[in-house]
């Protein structure tokens, strides 16, 4: 499956954000998937990583990989993310987990906009992120 067109939105006279992001998007596909949020559970159900920004933001998105592979699609497939971290103490380490990983996972360059929210906790209390990912195909 292929996303027929994207590209990011970033016109002047907005901020420029620092790091893999756009502030829109614009896409064209044949259909899209919402994906529930993931968090940093394994297949046994088990956190990862409990209460670790690093080892949690990892996992978040190795799931959201599993999960792009398979609906046929890949990281240049998504159109919009929503990131929730609980407390604002883990943001530093998510940015640097980001940071690191985006350049790889988008290969095109064009990153989507992403809506990052500070809660207050999450289903289980050890986890500290929640990702929820819109694909276009």
């Amino acid at each position: 499956m292929t996303l027929h067109a994207r590209s990011a939105i970033n016109p002047d006279g907005l901020l420029k954000f620092p790091g893999p992001v756009s502030q829109g998007m614009r896409a064209k596909a044949d259909e899209y998937i919402f994906v529930a949020g993931q968090v940093a559970l394994g297949p046994d159900g088990a956190v990862v990583a409990p209460h670790d920004m690093d080892g949690q933001a990892r996992k978040v998105l190795e799931n959201i990989d599993i999960l792009l592979k398979e609906a046929g699609a890949d990281w240049d497939n998504i159109v919009d993310f929503t990131t929730y971290i609980v407390g604002s103490q883990h943001m530093t380490t998510f940015m640097q987990v980001r940071n690191e990983l985006f350049p790889a996972y988008f290969k095109s360059g064009v990153y989507p906009p992403n809506t990052l929210i500070f809660v207050s906790g999450l289903f289980k209390p050890e986890l500290v992120l929640e990702i929820h990912v819109t694909i276009g195909v």
